[in-house]
């Protein structure tokens, strides 16, 4: 663990089943359950990452967000022992019970926890110790520099560059083929879940709650939809929201699940690189979930869709899902002259520079292979590697290191230390 400067203030603290007390520094994630904090010890000290869920639950969270969170950790923990990945490093898990020092109690995910805590009872919690980066992400590098380099600019461009992202895209690479050789696709990639390590922008993949190993692939857990390769996203609906939401007969969740999850991590990397060019556009708008259950709502007879079989099922979600998503729908019809177009105007309608996409015909070339509707026929990683838009342009780490140079000063100056 990484040694650490005398603590100003903490959050919380959490004493573990051993007796080791932790002090909660900073929440590193938005979710209410799993939480995940930077954490140190008081002697020696030290710091790394706490994740961790309730095991008895404030009454501000729900039964199955509670659950939700349990099976989270016990997922994320399961596939970091499988993987025995370098980084991050998993030190091990504990039970404990969480207290509340003089903070706000928002942070933990329920306000009436200041009541209970401040009695020192504090609550039971389970979970994991995580090796600690002092890194940030892609996203919140964007954002501060976003913040920090001319923020009422007419046209913004993207802090990382294609040269940049070239770079990052090629690491990320080498992180996938290191999963995808021993069976499993990491299923919810996006910027939030890379961090970019000083000082040459070194990726570090975070959050396999959702991990999926190839030869027995398991129910989804959290997925980020915007991100996802359509057979993911429908098959996530059609998993967790489409027979509770308009309560249709027990289906057969085996129906249509993706064969291979490594394809969608392939499609995601592409939704990445578009994401990280056009600073901060997604390439197709993937439906809203709400607007897609009412749509089924008020489409679909609950008693005819009774008789159904999962398969036909399947396919009408499907059917609905491409009808509100008009950039795939092009796509699946091969249309992909009029897909490029509506970026263009996407992006520029955003404020944001289409240089890129007047200027790359290669990773044009590139990402519509890697968007392809059928799995099977998205480019290996082998091949993506040798995609011609990698040939050329990339940046030498001398380049790296003067971006990430100044993407972390901007990030330093958004988030000074306390």
């Amino acid at each position: 663990m990484q040694g650490l400067a005398p603590l100003v203030s903490y959050l919380g603290t959490i004493t573990t089943s051993s007796g080791t007390e932790y002090l909660l520094t900073k929440r590193l994630n938005g979710r209410d359950d799993p939480l995940a904090f930077k954490a140190a010890t008081r002697s020696p000290d030290s710091v790394c990452v706490l994740k961790f869920c309730y095991i008895e639950a404030p009454a501000t969270i729900s039964p199955p967000m509670l659950e939700s969170g349990k099976i989270d950790i016990e997922n994320e923990l399961r596939a970091m022992k499988q993987l025995g990945l370098p980084r991050p490093r998993l030190y091990g898990e504990f039970t404990g019970v969480l207290k509340l020092a003089d903070a706000d109690a928002a942070c933990f995910g329920a306000e009436e926890l200041r009541t209970r805590l401040n009695s020192s009872v504090g609550f039971k919690v389970w979970g994991f110790i995580l090796e600690y980066f002092a890194a940030s992400d892609m996203l919140t590098l964007m954002e501060c520099a976003t913040v920090r380099r001319n923020p009422l600019s007419d046209k913004r461009i993207s802090p990382f560059g294609t040269r940049i992202t070239k770079y990052i895209a090629l690491r990320i690479l080498d992180e996938l083929a290191v999963l995808h050789a021993k069976g499993f696709a990491h299923c919810d990639l996006k910027p939030e879940n890379i961090l970019l390590l000083e000082p040459l922008g070194e990726p570090v993949l975070l959050d396999y709650s959702s991990l999926q190993e190839v030869a027995t692939p398991s129910r989804l857990l959290a997925i980020t939809l915007d991100y996802g390769a359509p057979e993911v996203d429908v098959f996530k609906i059609f998993q967790d929201i489409l027979g509770p939401g308009v309560r249709l007969p027990e289906t057969n969740y085996a129906v249509r699940r993706p064969r291979d999850y490594r394809h969608s991590d392939r499609f995601t990397l592409g939704v990445i690189i578009f994401f990280t060019l056009s600073y901060g556009c997604f390439p197709f708008n993937v439906p809203d979930i709400d607007k897609l259950l009412e749509a089924i709502k008020t489409s679909w007879k609950i008693s005819d869709v009774a008789k159904l079989s999962s398969e036909e099922i399947y396919e009408k979600l499907a059917s609905l899902w491409l009808g509100l998503n008009v950039g795939y729908r092009d796509l699946a019809k091969g249309d992909s002259t009029k897909l490029w177009g509506n970026l263009v105007h996407t992006v520029f309608s955003r404020g944001n520079d289409i240089t890129f996409l007047k200027t790359e015909p290669q990773l044009k070339d590139l990402l519509t292979a890697l968007w392809q509707p059928d799995p099977e026929l998205r480019p290996s990683l082998d091949e993506i590697r040798g995609h011609p838009w990698f040939a050329q342009d990339v940046a030498d780490q001398s380049e790296v290191m003067k971006t990430m140079q100044r993407l972390y000063a901007d990030y330093r100056a958004c988030n000074p230390a306390p």
